[in-house]
């Protein structure tokens, strides 16, 4: 019976040391911890009580017959003893004698994956017996020293904030005791990349006879706005005409609403004549009287809805405050598309041919109402079998147009 019951307590102890273990690996997932041991020699003070034999000196009181005022009376009377007696005594000694001595250090997170928006976290460490503690972060989390010197057992919460990038940082406490016992722990925290954008609209690549610059297809578009600089003209063996402008329709379709600026060449007067101007097709455009432009200037042109098939323009020369507007343009076309275009001109019924400019055209401040834009058109001007005016790819500060087939940089 004894060994059988020997037996079953063997099995309950490994039963409980593998619910122990289990109950370890689960903490382990979301903490870490490390320790360490070893044998050192120390003094050690110890206490004991011990019976002895001592001399002990005892007082006590007695009743004795004595003759008082020739009267025998009975008194008190005080008498000393001395004994031998066994009494307690307690010692202390010092002896040197050798220990072992065990250090831990463990560190957590109150979560191991932050995600891209951002958010905080606790991290809490803490040691057996140590004297010493660091907290230290890679890369930094934290302002001042790094390794930090904190208590050994506590925590500490920071905010992390949003990331366009995945993020990774180990971070280590470190517990040293007295002994000279160093233990250290680590973990890992993640903030999370953020969701990759959707495919945006495609960006297609076209050649014209006419056009160089950007269109956006999608709509309806309501309104479209742009800023350029004026350039001026090389001299050429025959006239030659360049134009900028902001306009909406006329990429996939005969309707176009636009205003910019134009600069013609002419090679008997060896003068480059500039004018701002206005246009609706199928009427020809229509130059505004009084006001100069010159290169250099910046002009800012706005093309808009106002209600139904009314329209309004608004041209602006920016760097010498000349403003027109007219809000009275009847317009039916569909609006499906936004322009900002370097052109060869109609000049007669006849292509003109694209003046060499300079400097380069860049568009800035791009602006079209909310309507969808389902794909982005880039557009290469080419006359006589060879690209003449290259767009820069298109950012958020616009784009730059130049003459001759080598795209410029984005602005």
């Amino acid at each position: 019976m004894m060994r059988r019951r020997v037996v079953g307590h063997a099995r309950i102890l490994a039963i409980v040391c593998l619910v122990g273990l289990g109950l370890l690996a689960g903490f382990a997932a979301s903490a870490s911890a490390a320790g360490t041991c070893k044998n050192v020699s120390e003094l050690v003070h110890l206490r004991r009580v011990v019976l002895v034999w001592r001399v002990v000196h005892l007082r006590r009181v007695v009743l004795v017959w004595r003759v008082v005022h020739h009267r025998r009376v009975r008194v008190r009377v005080a008498e000393t003893i001395t004994v031998r007696r066994r009494v307690r005594m307690a010692r202390t000694a010092t002896v040197r004698r050798r220990v072992r001595v065990c250090e831990s250090a463990s560190v957590s997170l109150s979560t191991a994956s932050v995600p891209s928006s951002g958010g905080a976290v606790t991290v809490r460490y803490g040691s057996s017996g140590a004297a010493t503690c660091t907290l230290i972060s890679s890369p930094a989390l934290w302002r001042g020293a790094d390794p930090a010197r904190v208590d050994c057992r506590g925590a500490y919460t920071f905010t992390l904030p949003a990331a366009g990038a995945l993020r990774r940082w180990t971070l280590r406490f470190t517990a040293r005791n007295r002994f000279g016992q160093v233990v250290s722990s680590s973990t890992t925290l993640t903030q999370q990349a953020p969701p990759a954008p959707p495919p945006g609209p495609p960006v297609n690549k076209y050649t014209s006879s006419n056009w160089s610059g950007w269109a956006l297809e999608g709509g309806p578009f309501t309104d479209a706005e742009g800023t350029f600089n004026v350039p001026s003209l090389y001299a050429s063996a025959g006239t030659s005409d360049t134009a900028e402008w902001v306009g909406i329709d006329g990429f996939s379709n005969s309707a176009l609403i636009q205003a910019g600026v134009s600069e013609e060449y002419d090679p008997s007067v060896g003068l480059v004549r500039i004018w701002a101007w206005w246009e609706e097709l199928p009427a020809p455009s229509v130059p505004i009287a009084g006001m100069v432009v010159a290169p250099g200037d910046r002009v800012t042109v706005q093309v808009f809805e106002i209600s139904g098939s009314v329209w309004g323009i608004n041209i602006i020369d920016t760097t010498t405050g000349q403003r027109f507007g007219t809000q009275q343009v009847v317009y039916a076309g569909p609006g499906a598309s936004a322009e900002w275009i370097v052109e060869a001109p109609t000049v007669s019924g006849a292509l003109a041919t694209l003046g060499d400019y300079s400097p380069d055209v860049t568009f800035s401040n791009l602006a079209v109402n909310n309507a969808p834009v389902t794909a982005f058109d880039r557009i290469f001007l080419l006359q006589g079998g060879q690209v003449v005016s290259s767009p820069s790819d298109l950012d958020a500060n616009g784009f730059t147009v130049a003459y001759g087939p080598n795209p410029p940089p984005a602005p």
